[in-house]
């Protein structure tokens, strides 16, 4: 198990968009990799900063934040250590700076303008166009769709004092999932700092329970 710590200024990380779609999740998870190229692995300890933890086991996740909103999803790149950085691969080929730079310049029109297949080749053929890109498309296009198709596994924990509603909207509680059709919430007695909710989804911890549910009778059992 390995924990990369990274400063996070919080001009940056508001300039993060909410998450409310997979390009959300994606343009995130592309702006930490091209911001981790930045910096040597030591933890930040400036209590005024948002923070980024890259965390990898047998999952790994990338879980950023502040106090009153941490976020967490998967990182769906193999992560290597090279002269005391972090660098990030796909299928054995590494994940640069020129790659995000393209993919983001994808993802960019894709929210615009992605409708059909169709639509995706053509904005994914005038990305090779102006990067002058010929003999890399195929990984391109493999990155790419590896990118649309994976699967998040998004995550949040809020402290939300404005909206507090003790049956309804608890004051600290996790939002599962980011699209208004599926996203629920579980609420929390106590705040959540970035080790609580990587606790939580460590695979190789000792598993959590919910303590209130509702009992079923024997005639309503699901």
């Amino acid at each position: 198990m390995k924990q990369y710590y990274l400063p996070l200024s919080k001009c940056l990380y508001d300039k993060f968009p909410a998450i409310r779609t997979k390009e959300d999740v994606i343009w995130v998870l592309l702006e930490v990799m091209r911001y981790s190229f930045n910096f040597t692995l030591t933890p930040s300890t400036d209590s005024e900063q948002a923070n980024i933890i890259i965390y990898i086991d047998k999952m790994s996740r990338i879980i950023y934040g502040e106090k009153e909103k941490i976020h967490s999803f998967q990182l769906p790149f193999y992560v290597y250590e090279k002269d005391e950085k972090v660098y990030f691969s796909y299928n054995g080929q590494n994940i640069d700076s020129k790659t995000i730079a393209v993919l983001s310049s994808i993802l960019s029109n894709i929210k615009d303008i992605y409708n059909s297949i169709e639509d995706l080749i053509d904005i994914f053929m005038d990305a090779m166009s102006d990067f002058e890109i010929e003999e890399e498309m195929s990984s391109y296009w493999n990155i790419l769709l590896f990118l649309l198709t994976f699967e998040s596994g998004y995550i949040r924990y809020d402290y939300d004092p404005l909206r507090e509603n003790v049956e309804m909207h608890p004051l600290h509680h996790l939002d599962i999932g980011y699209s208004s059709n599926v996203t629920f919430k579980i609420g929390l007695k106590y705040q959540f700092v970035p080790q609580d909710l990587i606790k939580l989804l460590d695979i190789n911890a000792n598993c959590h329970y919910l303590d209130k549910l509702r009992k079923v009778n024997n005639e309503n059992k699901i």
